[in-house]
């Protein structure tokens, strides 16, 4: 397809993004062309458009186009594709994997080593544009049941499904979410699907909109941090304990150590955010209670499961949607950035 398109481009790290007319792209024999209808900001790409330092891997890539959250209509493949047809609706993952390396062969194909030196919005042009190229192994397809909007957080429930997942949330369990955000409000809609017993969602009050939201995730109780001590504030609640698992959601390395001093005995502290510098953590006493610090990046929950999850529930499918507050067109991108860094909105998604 030839013509111009309107994009969302990082050229450097720099504070700031630009919007430009640059060429469609051209596909491979095993690629797809995807007309993407929503995209949403990820706090990844927040971090770009404010040159964080821990990007500046990603700046011999640039300039690029942002963006790794989105979905589409398949609207023209390549001549070695089989599967996907014009006309399909598709999210994409962040990149494909190569099936041959340790990892693919290890049932880790999240860790592929070709897929991390291809990623959508890092290394490769991303979905913040109106068209992008991605191989015919990145497409899933969406089912009627599930609109473009709920497509465009297929990636974000992705994370947080894997999330849950990983730190062996058992039916019962008291949880405490340390961030409000979307991968925070995500978590919660996760975990209390899996069965967790009093769930705790800690913010600041700067956060207030998007703990109103927590509410309607049916957080059991909510901690402002700025108002009162959130470490007493979650022992009081738990009988002088801790929580059993805590999801470290905020992005703000000092409160790693908080999330430690939240847990009981024996806890587990699940590390989900995206950190622009280096944390600190008091080890022995993390050692002395067994605690249990874990990262967690992607992982079995594959996002087939979760498209077969959120089509059998139309609660859980229409959830979700109420962390999307801000809707946009590329031409608005630095304001809608401006608003995510503000925390104004909570998911903001590119409608096209």
């Amino acid at each position: 397809m030839n013509g111009k398109m309107k994009a969302v481009l990082k050229k450097n790290l720099l504070p700031g993004l630009n919007v430009e007319e640059i060429p469609i792209p051209e596909i491979g024999e095993g690629e797809v062309l995807i007309k993407v209808r929503a995209a949403g900001i990820c706090g990844s790409d927040v971090h770009m458009f404010e040159g964080a330092d821990s990007y500046k891997v990603f700046e011999k890539f640039m300039p690029l186009v942002m963006g790794h959250e989105f979905c589409g209509d398949v609207c023209d493949v390549g001549s070695a594709v089989k599967a996907v047809r014009p006309g399909d609706r598709v999210v994409s993952r962040v990149a494909a994997s190569c099936g041959d390396c340790r990892y693919c062969r290890s049932d880790r194909m999240h860790f592929c080593s070709v897929a991390f030196t291809r990623i959508l919005g890092l290394q490769k042009n991303g979905g913040f544009a109106e068209y992008v190229a991605v191989s015919e192994e990145s497409c899933i397809l969406l089912p009627d049941a599930i609109g473009y909007e709920l497509g465009a957080l297929i990636e974000p429930l992705g994370v947080t499904g894997n999330a849950v997942n990983d730190s062996g949330l058992t039916l019962g369990e008291t949880v405490v979410i340390q961030g409000p955000g979307p991968i925070g409000l995500l978590t919660l809609l996760h975990a209390k699907a899996r069965g967790a017993g009093k769930c705790i969602v800690v913010g600041t009050k700067n956060d207030s909109f998007r703990l109103r939201k927590a509410k309607e995730f049916d957080a059991d109780h909510i901690v402002v941090a700025d108002e009162e001590d959130p470490v007493n504030a979650v022992r009081e609640l738990t009988g002088g304990y801790g929580a059993d698992v805590v999801f470290e959601a905020s992005g703000v390395p000092q409160l790693l150590q908080t999330a430690l001093d939240m847990c009981d005995k024996t806890g587990r502290v699940v590390v989900e955010g995206i950190y622009g510098s280096p944390g600190t953590i008091d080890f022995t006493p993390m050692v002395r209670s067994a605690k249990k610090l874990l990262g967690t990046y992607g992982g079995p929950i594959a996002w087939d499961r979760m498209i077969a999850w959120l089509s059998a529930d139309s609660r859980y499918a229409k959830l979700p949607l109420s962390v999307i507050t801000h809707r946009s067109k590329l031409e608005d991108a630095e304001a809608a950035f401006k608003r995510s860094v503000k925390k104004e909105n909570i998911k903001e998604l590119f409608i096209l």
